[in-house]
C-alpha cells in the first residue's frame, strides 16, 4: 500500500461493478455485539500448503438470540458451550483464494458475566494451492457487523480482521492473548501491554496502530496541478498507447457491450446508461465522502469530455448538438461551503444550457447543528454551518420522469451527513420566495425532491425521426416507447471526478480537497439506506449482498453498480484482476472499469470517526507492544483499537482488534479496583507479568494467587464520619479469567478487601509452549444495612507469560571427581550432590555397592537450591586385607518424573571406580607395628624395616600414619605364585592378604601375566626365600633375562 501525500496516482483507478444478494436492512436498536477479533495461523505438518487457522473473538453474552443460548443457570453460553455466531451481518471468514466460511462456530473457553462477554475460538483449517498469491501474501479476512453502540469511535460499525499468509517466508504468524476489553484509568499516558507470541518463539518486532478498519485512502485534488481523474464509458473503444477503460474494450464483442443488449440492465455498459438517464433507467444514486479545504469548493463528480489518452478520434470536429455524444454532462455534482449544487446539460436546440439546481447546507437545521459540533468536527480550520475543511457525506438521487407529453425531465434530492437539504434556488429563478414552491403538475415528490427541470435528454424525445445516430440527446427506441435508449447521446464522455469538462461554456473550478468511497447505484437509496451504509465501508468482491446488476429494478430498490475507493492507486497494473465471484452471475465474465489520473495524490482518508472508524487519539505502540494514550481522551468511555503485528521482515503479518475501556472517574464508585498475582500461596511475592516468563514443567504444579484490593472505603458523598460512612459498608471482589488451558483450577474467592483466589494447573500433553493468562479485578461495593449497591469498576489487565518446558532430568555432580585411589585403613569420602531445575520436582541419590562399602551414608537437603535437592556423602575405609581391590561404584540422581499419564521419572547416572592402594596401610588410633605385624603374618623386625622413617620399632606413632606393608614387586614373565613363594619364602595365605582377588583370580601354576597381574605386594622372608634362582647370573633387561655375555655382545 502507498500511504501519505506526495504519490503521483499516474496508474489505473479501479471501478468495480457489482452484483448479488439482498439489501441489507436498518440498524438494530440494541446496536451490535461484537467485542473482539483475532485472526492468528500456524502451518500443517513440516511442508505444503496447509495451514490451521484460529479465530478469537468475543461478543456481548447477554444477547436475546438462541444462537448465544448455552449451559449456563441463566441459560447463556458458558466455558466449554458451542455457539453459532451470528449479527446483523453474518460473521464470515474469506481465505484470499475464493473460498469462504460462511457458518462459524465458536468454542467458548471464557466469559464475563460482569463485562457481559463470552470468548472462544473457531479452528479452520485450509490448503492453498500455492504459498502465496503470486509473490504477495494470502489475505484471511474475518468480517461482520456490528460493533457496539456504546462506543465513542467505530459505533454500530463492520468489523475486518485480517491476516496475511505467505508460507514461503513464515510458517506461523503472531498469536495474541489478552482480555477483549482493557480498562484504563482517565489520566494520561495510561499503558498497558498486548501480550503477543509466536508458535516458532520468534520475536514480534514489527507493531503498528492500525487505521481504524484499515479502510484504506483516500484521493487527494489540487488546482494548481490540474486533478482530474477520468473513467471512459465508452462501450467498444480501445486505445493501446495507455491500456483499456470500460470493460467492454476488453471484449467488445460481447452481447452485453452492446447498447441494443435486450438486458438492458446487465453487463458493464449499463453504467452510463444511468448516467444519461435512458428512457426506462427510471433512478439512480451517487454518493460519497468529501472534504474541500477551499471555501469557493468545486466539482466534485461529472461527465462529459475524455481528456485521457483514451479520447475517441470520432469527437474531433464536432459542433452544435453532435458535440453531445462527447461532452455532454449528464450529471454534475459540485460544493462549496454552504451549498451542494447539482445538474446536468441540456441540448435547447440552439445552444448547450447547464441545468442546475442549488441545496443549502443549514436548510437543515440538525445538520447545521452537526456541522457546528466541537466534538465531531476541529473548527481551526472551518467555520461552524459551512462543509470548509470537514469531512462530509454527500448523496445524490436523481428520478427521470416523463410528463403527459414524454418530456423527459429530472429530479434530484442532496443528503449530507443523511440530513435531506431543501432548494435554495430552482433554476431560472431568483432568490425571491415566489420562485421556491413546486408546480402542480400531477406528479407525487418525494421530501426534499426537486421540481422537474428539463433533461438531459431532450424534450419531445420520442419524435419518430429520430436516428440511431443522433447525438444531441434524444432518445431513439424504434418507435416504441416501453424501449431503453439506443442512440449515441453521451457514449463517448468520461466519468470526471474533481472537475469539470461539459459542451457549455460555464466556468467550473477543479475542485480542491479529498474524495473517498464514492457509490453509483441503480435505484433509490432512501435516507435509511443512506445512513445505513454511509459510514461502513462495502466489500462487494467479498459480499454478494448489494443487489444483482442483471436484474431489473423497482424505483424505490436500490442495486450497486460501481464502487470507487481509491484505494491503492499507484503502481496498479494496466489490467487489473477482478475477484470472480463478483458479480456472482456466469452470463457475462466480471470485469472492471479503469480510470486515467493526472495530478491526483493517495492521501491519508479520515481517522477520526466521521467517514469510517475513528482512532483513540494520542495513541502509541512501542516494538515491545506497550500501548501508550498519551493524552486521556476528552470524555471517558469505551474506544476501539486496532493494532497490527508481525515477525521479523514485516512477515506474517496479523490484526487485533480490541475494546479500551477509559474508566469514568465520576460517580459514587470512584476508584478502580487493583489487581496483583502473586506466587502461589502468596508466597515469593509478585510474579513478574508479560513480558517477562515464568517457567512451569510438565507434570508439575504451576500456582499463583489472585489479590484484588480497593482503596474506596466508603460510598462517595457520605456526610457521616468516616467511621460512621464504614458502617455496613462492603468490599468483595471478582476476578475476570482470559482463556485459560484446560487443566486449570481455581479456589472459590476468599476474604473481603483485600479478596483472593487460587489457581492450580498441571501441564502435560500439548501444553508445552508459551501460555498467556490475562486476569483483571472486578470490585463490588454494597452496605449491608441499606441494601444499597455502586456499579463496579474493573481493574487494569495483568497478562502472565507461562513457558512450558518438559521436565528437565537432575543434575549430578560427585566430589571429588573422577577415580579413586584410596588407602587401606584410611577414611575417604566421597559426596554426591544432585539438584534439579524443576523446583517442585523430588529428587533421590541411590548407589549401586560391591564388596567395599560406606562405613557412613547420610543423604542431607543441599540448602541454596530449589525442590528436593539434595547430598549423599558416603565414607569409605577398605579394611587391612583389601589391598589391590578395584571396584566402579554407580550414583544415580532419580526425580519424579511428574503426575501426567505415561510420565516417566528421570535417571541420571555417573559411574567412578575406586582402587585400594597396595602395601599400604594407615595406622588406627593407638595401633603399635607388632599388632599390625600379626595380623599380616610377619615379624615386627621385616614391618619396622619396611619403613625406615619409623625410628622405634615400640614407638606409638600418631594416627593417620601412612607405613608400609610390603614392598611393590613386577611381575616377570613366566612367574607363577608358586614360585614367587618358593622364592620370597612367603606363606600363600599372606601373599593372599596382600594382594585381595589373587586367589580367585589364579591358580599355583598359573603365569600371572597371562592372568593380567602385572604386579604385587611381597614380604620377603630372608630366612625362608631361596637362596638363588632360575635367574641367579641373569640380568633382567629389556623385558628379559638375558645372560650378561649376551648383554655384551648386544652392546
Amino acid at each position: 500500500r502507498t500511504s501519505g501525500s506526495g504519490a503521483e496516482l499516474r496508474c489505473l483507478l479501479l471501478l468495480v461493478l457489482v452484483a448479488g444478494g439482498n439489501c441489507l436492512f436498518g440498524l438494530d436498536t440494541l446496536g451490535g455485539t461484537f467485542r473482539y477479533g483475532h485472526v492468528h495461523w500456524e502451518r500443517v505438518g513440516s511442508g505444503g500448503n496447509t495451514v490451521a487457522i484460529t479465530i478469537e473473538t468475543a461478543f456481548r453474552r447477554n444477547v436475546g438470540t438462541t444462537y448465544f443460548q448455552g449451559s449456563a443457570p441463566d441459560g447463556f453460553a458458558q466455558v466449554g458451550d458451542t455457539v453459532t455466531l451470528t449479527g446483523r451481518q453474518t460473521p464470515k471468514l474469506y481465505l484470499g483464494d475464493s473460498a469462504i466460511v460462511d457458518v462459524l462456530r465458536m468454542k467458548v473457553n471464557s466469559y464475563s458475566i460482569a463485562e457481559d462477554w463470552i470468548m472462544g475460538e473457531v479452528h479452520i483449517e485450509h490448503t492453498y494451492d500455492t504459498p502465496s498469491n503470486k509473490g504477495v501474501p494470502w489475505e484471511v479476512q474475518y468480517s461482520g457487523c456490528c460493533r457496539l453502540s456504546s462506543l465513542q469511535n467505530s459505533k454500530d460499525q463492520e468489523w475486518m480482521i485480517t491476516a496475511l499468509v505467505d508460507l514461503s517466508r513464515a510458517s506461523s504468524s503472531p498469536r495474541v492473548q489478552m482480555l477483549p476489553i482493557v480498562h484504563m484509568p482517565f489520566q494520561d499516558n495510561s499503558q498497558f501491554v498486548i501480550p503477543a507470541t509466536s508458535a516458532a518463539n520468534e520475536e514480534v518486532i514489527h507493531w503498528s496502530i492500525a487505521k481504524p478498519f484499515d479502510v484504506g485512502d483516500a484521493a487527494g485534488f489540487d488546482a494548481s496541478r490540474g486533478s482530474s481523474i477520468y473513467v471512459s464509458m465508452q462501450p467498444s473503444f480501445q486505445n493501446s498507447s495507455w491500456g483499456l477503460s470500460n470493460p467492454c474494450i476488453l471484449k467488445p464483442s460481447l452481447a452485453e457491450c452492446s447498447t441494443s443488449w435486450t438486458e438492458y440492465r446487465a453487463g458493464p455498459s449499463y453504467l452510463n446508461r444511468l448516467l444519461r438517464s435512458d428512457n426506462l433507467d427510471v433512478s439512480m444514486t451517487l454518493e460519497g465522502w468529501v472534504l474541500s479545504t477551499t471555501v469557493e469548493g468545486g466539482v466534485v463528480v461529472s461527465t462529459g469530455k475524455d481528456d485521457s489518452p483514451s479520447a475517441s478520434s470520432e469527437c474531433n470536429g464536432l459542433a452544435g448538438g453532435d458535440r453531445g455524444m462527447c461532452e455532454a454532462s449528464t450529471l454534475m455534482v459540485a460544493i462549496n461551503a454552504t451549498h451542494v449544487t447539482v445538474g446536468h446539460e441540456l441540448w435547447t436546440g440552439t445552444q448547450w444550457q447547464l441545468q442546475q439546481m442549488g441545496f443549502a447546507v443549514c436548510s437543515n437545521a440538525e445538520l447545521c447543528a452537526d456541522l457546528s459540533n466541537r466534538v465531531k468536527y476541529d473548527f481551526a480550520a472551518g467555520d461552524p454551518g459551512t462543509t470548509t475543511n470537514k469531512w462530509v457525506h454527500v448523496a445524490v438521487v436523481r428520478r427521470t420522469k416523463a410528463d403527459i407529453s414524454n418530456k423527459m425531465q429530472s429530479t434530484y434530492a442532496v443528503y449530507v451527513n443523511g440530513y435531506p437539504l431543501e432548494m435554495d434556488m430552482f433554476p431560472g429563478c431568483s432568490s425571491s420566495a415566489a420562485c421556491r414552491g413546486r408546480p402542480s403538475d400531477g406528479e407525487t415528490y418525494e421530501a426534499g425532491e426537486s421540481e422537474p427541470m428539463d433533461g438531459p435528454r431532450k424534450p419531445n424525445s420520442f419524435t419518430a425521426s429520430y436516428t440511431t445516430d443522433a447525438k444531441d440527446g434524444q432518445c431513439f427506441t424504434d418507435g416504441s416507447a416501453t424501449s431503453h435508449c439506443t442512440d449515441l447521446f453521451a457514449t463517448r464522455v468520461a466519468l470526471t471526478f474533481g472537475s469539470f469538462r461539459g459542451a457549455t461554456s460555464a466556468a467550473r473550478s477543479h475542485f480542491v480537497g479529498k474524495l473517498d468511497e464514492w457509490r453509483f447505484w441503480n435505484g433509490v437509496r432512501s435516507q435509511t439506506d443512506i445512513l445505513e451504509t454511509m459510514q461502513r465501508p462495502l466489500t462487494p468482491r467479498l459480499e454478494a449482498s448489494y443487489g444483482d446488476p442483471t436484474s431489473a429494478v423497482a424505483a424505490d430498490a436500490s442495486v450497486l453498480m460501481a464502487l470507487y475507493s481509491f484505494d491503492d492507486m499507484p503502481g496498479k497494473p494496466l489490467y487489473p484482476k477482478v475477484d470472480s465471484r463478483m458479480p456472482p452471475s456466469d452470463r457475462f465474465d466480471p470485469e472492471v472499469y479503469n480510470g486515467y489520473w493526472v495530478g491526483v495524490d493517495t492521501v491519508e482518508t479520515d481517522d477520526s470517526g466521521v467517514v469510517f472508524y475513528g482512532k483513540l487519539d494520542t495513541i502509541s505502540i512501542n516494538n515491545m507492544g506497550r500501548v501508550a494514550v498519551l493524552q486521556k481522551p476528552e470524555v471517558p468511555g469505551l474506544y476501539q483499537v486496532t493494532v497490527l503485528l508481525a515477525l521479523p521482515e514485516n512477515s506474517s503479518q496479523v490484526s487485533v482488534d480490541f475494546i479500551v475501556n477509559v474508566t469514568d472517574p465520576s460517580g459514587a464508585n470512584q476508584e478502580m479496583p487493583m489487581l496483583e498475582i502473586m506466587g502461589k500461596g502468596g508466597v515469593g511475592g509478585a510474579l513478574p507479568t508479560f513480558p517477562v516468563k515464568n517457567l512451569a514443567y510438565q507434570g508439575f504444579e504451576f500456582g499463583l494467587q489472585l489479590k484484588g484490593s480497593d482503596m474506596q472505603e466508603t460510598p462517595v458523598g457520605c456526610m457521616g464520619t468516616l467511621e460512621q460512612c464504614k458502617v455496613g459498608f462492603r468490599t468483595s471482589f471478582g476476578f475476570t479469567l482470559g482463556p485459560m488451558p484446560r487443566a486449570v483450577r481455581f479456589s472459590t474467592v476468599r476474604d473481603s478487601n483485600p479478596g483472593y483466589m487460587d489457581m492450580s494447573w498441571v501441564p502435560c500433553d500439548g501444553d508445552l509452549g508459551i501460555t498467556t493468562m490475562c486476569f483483571d479485578a472486578v470490585d463490588s461495593h454494597s452496605n449491608v444495612t441499606t441494601g444499597m449497591t455502586l456499579p463496579s469498576k474493573v481493574s487494569e489487565q495483568r497478562c502472565l507469560s507461562v513457558e512450558v518446558q518438559e521436565d528437565p532430568p537432575p543434575t549430578l555432580e560427585l566430589l571429588p571427581m573422577g577415580n579413586l585411589t584410596v588407602t587401606m585403613g584410611n577414611e575417604t569420602n566421597v559426596t554426591a550432590v544432585a539438584m534439579d531445575a524443576n523446583c517442585n520436582d523430588m529428587v533421590k541419590i541411590e548407589v549401586s555397592y560391591g564388596l567395599l562399602v560406606p562405613i557412613r551414608d547420610t543423604v542431607r537437603t543441599v540448602g541454596g537450591g530449589c525442590g528436593g535437592s539434595v547430598a549423599r556423602e558416603m565414607i569409605f575405609k577398605p579394611t587391612l586385607k583389601m589391598g589391590g581391590y578395584s571396584q566402579e561404584i554407580c550414583v544415580h540422581a532419580v526425580d519424579t518424573g511428574g503426575v501426567c499419564n505415561g510420565a516417566m521419572p528421570n535417571r541420571v547416572t555417573k559411574c567412578f571406580t575406586v582402587r585400594v592402594a597396595r602395601c599400604a596401610y594407615t595406622l588406627q588410633l593407638d595401633e603399635p607395628l607388632q599388632d599390625l605385624a600379626e595380623q599380616l603374618g610377619m615379624d615386627w623386625i621385616r614391618l619396622w624395616s619396611l619403613n625406615q622413617a619409623l625410628l622405634h620399632p615400640d614407638a606409638i606413632v600418631h594416627s593417620g600414619q601412612r607405613v608400609s606393608v610390603g614392598m611393590m614387586y613386577k611381575v616377570a614373565p613366566k612367574d607363577t605364585i608358586a614360585d614367587l613363594t618358593r622364592r620370597l619364602g612367603m606363606p600363600l595365605q599372606q601373599l593372599h592378604d596382600l594382594n585381595y582377588g589373587l586367589a580367585s583370580m589364579t591358580s599355583g601354576e598359573t603365569e600371572l601375566v597371562e592372568a593380567g597381574v602385572m604386579e604385587l605386594c611381597v614380604v620377603p622372608d630372608p630366612c625362608k626365600g631361596s637362596k638363588t634362582s632360575v635367574y641367579s647370573g641373569l640380568v633382567y633387561t629389556d623385558g628379559a633375562f638375558v645372560a650378561p655375555t649376551e648383554r655384551r655382545e648386544a652392546a
